[in-house]
């Protein structure tokens, strides 16, 4: 945790978090994970990145997400960093 500033919350924190959550709720809970795309940070914190984006999405439906909410505030992020999350998505759709 000493390090979140600077690293962020990693795709695995997501996959193993959604898997306990769903676990947990059982089958009648949907489980949605938020994913924070673009919070403002300090200038030595971490940044956003489109990869960042793109693997915590694909670990949330890994981990038995039923989907995922982008959050914080959609005219704080940027375009390339929504574009990841939506390539995740079509990624994982089947057929």
């Amino acid at each position: 945790l000493d390090r979140i500033v600077e690293q962020g919350l990693s795709a695995d924190y997501v996959l193993r978090e959604t898997k306990r959550a769903v676990a947990g709720g059982g089958p009648r809970v949907k489980i949605w994970p938020g994913i924070d795309i673009d919070i403002p940070t300090g200038p030595a914190e971490k940044k956003t990145q489109p990869e960042d984006v793109y693997q915590a999405v694909r670990a949330a439906f890994q981990g038995g997400a039923h989907g995922v909410l982008l959050s914080r505030k959609y005219s704080e992020m940027k375009l390339a960093n929504i574009r990841a999350a939506g390539r995740a998505v079509r990624e994982l759709k089947p057929g």
